[in-house]
């Protein structure tokens, strides 16, 4: 049976297709060597709170909630960032 679309964007997620590098960038040490303080990106359906150098890297995904996924990778609904938009 062929793969659903849903089920080929996951093996591509999951580095686990030849074609990975066309939907992923490793930039672990444009990040390190640079002045960033914070680095908060999503749609990995992966989450991380660590550091790379001086930088934090933050991202707290939900992910697809029909597939429970955020029961799995770590989502966390108490997790968020305020902007204050008045700077």
């Amino acid at each position: 049976m062929p793969k659903t679309n849903s089920e080929r964007l996951q093996e591509i997620a999951e580095g686990m297709h030849e074609l990975n590098g066309l939907v992923t960038v490793e930039l672990g040490d444009f990040i390190a060597n640079s002045d960033i303080d914070y680095w908060i990106y999503g749609h990995s359906h992966r989450n991380i709170d660590a550091e790379i150098g001086k930088t934090k890297v933050l991202s707290n995904q939900l992910g697809y909630i029909h597939q429970d996924e955020q029961l799995h990778n770590g989502f966390n609904s108490e997790r968020y960032i305020v902007l204050n938009k008045n700077v």
